[in-house]
């Protein structure tokens, strides 16, 4: 009878260690196959379609270094906005005055993140030459759902000016 059991807790031993190798392995590839499949950024979108000088390039840099850390804490105040709206969405008992005050401080946010972009899209116009200019002024328009065969073309690119 003990014989019986000590070969049960044997191979339920042996399976489970099976079972713990396979996975690893299974993980280990997984992560590996996760990252291969990634290009390294060598440049950014904006300064590779510009084909920038080396001047130019670094006030790139610098410019996108000023506007980043504040964007990124509007982006994430204006997340957690969201997030507060849903919930006063989905409650039973919905309180008006508080979904209207969360409404205000995201259209608020908005603002602020798109006079952001406005601030560091004309920062990077102050660095190009005037063919460089209008290749920009294309990328953002772009960026922004704007095609040059939009019918609001000729508003969208005033809006940005």
């Amino acid at each position: 009878m003990v014989k019986k059991h000590f070969r049960i807790i044997l191979t339920v031993i042996s399976i489970l260690v099976v079972c713990n190798v396979v996975t690893l392995t299974l993980l280990l590839t997984n992560d590996s196959k996760k990252h291969a499949h990634r290009p390294h950024k060598e440049k950014c979108f904006l300064k590779s379609k510009l084909d920038l000088t080396e001047e130019q390039s670094v006030a790139f840099d610098s410019i996108k270094k000023k506007y980043k850390s504040h964007a990124k804490e509007l982006d994430k105040e204006l997340k957690s906005c969201q997030r507060d709206m849903i919930m006063l969405v989905s409650e039973v008992d919905v309180d008006t005055i508080k979904m209207q005050e969360t409404k205000e401080r995201i259209i608020l946010l908005q603002d602020a993140l798109f006079q952001t972009t406005i601030r560091q899209y004309k920062e990077y116009m102050n660095v190009l030459d005037s063919t460089k200019q209008e290749t920009l002024k294309e990328l953002y328009l772009e960026m922004f759902r704007c095609k040059k065969d939009c019918r609001k073309h000729t508003k969208c690119a005033k809006d940005i000016k």
